[in-house]
């Protein structure tokens, strides 16, 4: 596993993820999605030495997630990746998911981008197994312009990322995100061809083209994990933008059992209060 980077050695040990990726019994847990804190990142009111415990302290939630964007300093020693699993530790908290930059594609069609993204979606995969994370969150659907095609390649990139992460005790999870993932049938015509044992889905919301119930309703059942989207709230604290009285009935009717990540993407609510108004939400229609 990883053997181009150098960082897993032999005789090294191995640690055993935080997570496991699905729950024996459906349930469902709340994190954070880094997203929903961006303008406190970019203040230096939270850092990703303060997350866990902020997290922790103010949201009242112990699942975060990471950016691979955010966490440029690992890369180079991944291994330093295990003080930030530490302090997430210290405060009953664990770091779910890293989610993996756009480029270079999995699902390029020239196969010198395809060999340069694996590569890349190698070392993502040693920083999230450091951290301890369950999942990688990837992406595919923005390269070329025939969608038959996209799919092939991303098969293709997507099958060969599962292979170098077989041993690493990280598992990949495909995002709808951008241009063709937001078809959830090109999604899942992915999972099924890779093969849900080595590769899953992560849903998000608020990202389709269409109808984003009917989105949910075919992606859910190939979910590890899921992404809540919001923006605002009406008197009643219900997000204007999506029903998520109606999400959550479908997310019960597949019987989901992982963690929804709360990406709230506000501007007239806080970032703090925004997060607390969409993890009352999920609880109130999950009944958790």
């Amino acid at each position: 596993f990883l053997q181009s980077t150098g960082t897993l050695l032999a005789g090294a040990p191995r640690l055993v993820p935080a997570l496991e990726p699905k729950a024996a019994k459906p349930t469902i847990e709340i994190g954070v999605h880094p997203y929903s804190l961006k303008p406190l990142f970019a203040s230096g009111a939270w850092t990703l030495e303060s997350y866990p415990r902020l997290a922790r302290e103010t949201l009242n939630l112990d699942i975060i997630e990471f950016d691979v964007a955010d966490c440029a300093a690992l890369f180079e020693k991944p291994e330093r990746a295990q003080r930030y699993r530490q302090i997430a530790a210290d405060h009953g908290v664990r770091i779910g998911t890293l989610l993996a930059g756009a480029t270079p594609a999995l699902d390029a069609t020239a196969k010198a981008i395809q060999e340069r993204a694996l590569a890349e979606h190698r070392r993502w995969t040693e920083v999230a197994h450091q951290l301890g994370c369950a999942f990688l969150r990837v992406r595919a659907g923005t390269s070329g312009e025939d969608k038959s095609t996209a799919q092939g390649a991303a098969i293709t990139g997507l099958g060969q990322l599962a292979d170098a992460m077989r041993d690493s005790g990280v598992r990949p999870l495909l995002e709808n995100i951008q241009g063709f993932s937001r078809d959830p049938k090109w999604v899942t015509g992915i999972v099924d061809a890779v093969g849900a044992d080595r590769l899953g889905a992560l849903g998000d919301f608020g990202n389709f083209d269409g109808d984003i119930y009917q989105g949910m309703d075919a992606l859910t059942p190939y979910c590890d994990a899921l992404c809540s989207k919001s923006w605002n709230f009406d008197a009643r604290g219900e997000e204007t933008e999506i029903a998520f009285g109606r999400i959550m009935k479908i997310v019960k009717a597949h019987a989901f059992s992982g963690w929804i990540a709360i990406e709230y993407l506000g501007t007239e609510t806080p970032p703090v209060e925004g997060i607390l108004k969409t993890a009352a939400l999920i609880r109130k229609w999950a009944n958790v």
